[in-house]
């Protein structure tokens, strides 16, 4: 089931409710000093609950992306929402919430995949080479990282916002020392 629907089904009774959904995958290719490092892949994915009800306002965050773990996570953003009606600044009572649609994708020229890893790497072996331009260079290290980032953000005001973010961010450092 999308989260969307999880999201539907687990919507309480309140004046608003929103889910923004985050999940984001990243490789990571290095060589340092000429060899090789192990690739680096990781995957974040959750999900920030807000509540505001009766001027008050909570939130929570979970990973447990099922209907249960989105049900805890909005229960536990209602009791903040409970305690800090009395406590707020702002009359959250009068302020209009979001009623947007929308959805944004990355312009990619060339895919990160479309490139067989040999490539990336044969490209960071010619910059890493580059590096060591005489001997007060002790270290140095030679990367290219892609994210890709995947929000949505809901509301029971019938907010859907989809976003689809994608990075290649290139790094160089090098450490000298003189002595």
């Amino acid at each position: 089931m999308h989260i969307k629907h999880r999201f539907q089904n687990i919507i309480p009774p309140v004046d608003f409710c929103s889910l923004r959904y985050v999940t984001e995958t990243s490789e990571r290719l290095s060589v340092r000093q000429k060899i090789v490092e192990p690739s680096i892949r990781t995957n974040d994915t959750g999900a920030m609950l807000t509540v505001i009800d009766k001027g008050g306002l909570g939130y929570a965050a979970t990973s447990d992306l099922s209907e249960s773990g989105l049900r805890k996570a909005v229960a536990k953003a209602q009791e903040w929402a409970e305690h800090s009606r009395n406590n707020m600044l702002i009359d959250l009572t009068k302020v209009a919430m979001p009623q947007q649609q929308g959805e944004y994708n990355s312009t990619v020229e060339q895919a990160w995949d479309s490139i067989p890893n040999n490539a990336k790497l044969d490209l960071l072996r010619q910059e890493a080479d580059q590096c060591k331009l005489n001997d007060k260079i002790v270290d140095w290290e030679v990367s290219l990282q892609a994210i890709q980032t995947e929000q949505i953000y809901l509301t029971n005001t019938g907010s859907e916002i989809n976003q689809h973010f994608q990075y290649i961010i290139p790094n160089i450092r090098v450490i000298a020392n003189q002595g």
